[in-house]
């Protein structure tokens, strides 16, 4: 053995399966915890230029794999009326759906996650947020199998989204 900087060094390292599993694991625990940064490639400049295109009762509505779309807001209208209207209730059965709020007075926004109930093809009405000018509701699929939750509910460690 030798000593190298205050860090033991021996000539018998771990075998290269070992090292591959140590790897999976570190890899498997740092990047869902490292948050919504990795996908995140548009920047800022992109949801700015969303905001900017819209007046001021208007809406953004961006379904993974569509264009981004832009809709007037009509009086009284709620999340569940935007899935109805862009379609997503029928494409999808299980869906994420997020709505991002700009904050008064600050130039920020404010991330609401909203449940949708696949079963009853509805978001509970606790939930059901009356939309906003200039909010943006990000509707992405859910394709996880029921394999996938169960293991999702028991471990609580998978919380990957697909």
């Amino acid at each position: 053995m030798s000593k190298q900087k205050g860090f033991m060094v021996t000539n018998r390292g771990l075998s290269p399966r070992v090292r591959l599993v140590l790897l999976g694991l570190a890899v498997a625990i740092l990047v869902p915890s490292s948050g919504c940064m990795l996908l995140d490639l548009s920047g800022k400049s992109a949801m700015n230029e969303l905001v900017s295109n819209g007046t001021g009762s208007s809406y953004t509505v961006m379904i993974k794999g569509d264009k981004p779309a832009t809709k007037e807001i009509s009086e009284g209208m709620t999340l569940q009326k935007v899935l109805q209207e862009c379609g997503a209730i029928k494409r999808f059965g299980r869906m994420d759906v997020v709505v991002q709020r700009v904050i008064p007075g600050k130039q920020m926004r404010h991330r609401l996650s909203v449940d949708f109930d696949p079963k009853k093809r509805r978001i509970p009405f606790e939930q059901d947020y009356t939309v906003h000018p200039n909010d943006i509701v990000t509707i992405v699929p859910d394709n996880s199998t029921h394999l996938d939750r169960m293991v999702d509910s028991i471990t609580g460690v998978l919380n990957v989204k697909r």
